[in-house]
């Protein structure tokens, strides 16, 4: 059953914040048209997903690793550079910004 696997797979990718029109553009097709390959096969409005469309998900997942990957060493260079250990108000120690309450 393709259309489960493929149901699948987008259900996956949009759980983890790739966007229906991130789908689409991957795919080379229009939005509707995702929407359509992802309904039920006894729908009226039912179409096949796109030919290709593995291969085509793939690098969708392949760009936002990239982009996951790029945020995760951003962020640790962030917490390591920098950051020295201070003492609150109350006196406990913290790291810049944190546990500062704005007063």
């Amino acid at each position: 059953m393709p259309n489960r696997d493929f149901r699948a797979a987008t259900d996956a990718m949009l759980k983890l914040g790739v966007s229906l029109r991130q789908l689409a553009d991957g795919l080379g097709v229009p939005e509707a048209r995702v929407y359509q390959a992802r309904m039920n096969p006894a729908a009226s409005g039912y179409r096949k997903p796109p030919q290709g469309w593995e291969k085509a998900l793939a690098e969708v997942a392949k760009r936002r690793q990239g982009e996951l990957s790029e945020l995760l060493r951003e962020l640790r260079r962030r917490s390591t550079s920098g950051q020295k250990a201070r003492r609150s108000p109350n006196g406990e120690r913290r790291r810049d910004g944190a546990g500062h309450s704005g007063e």
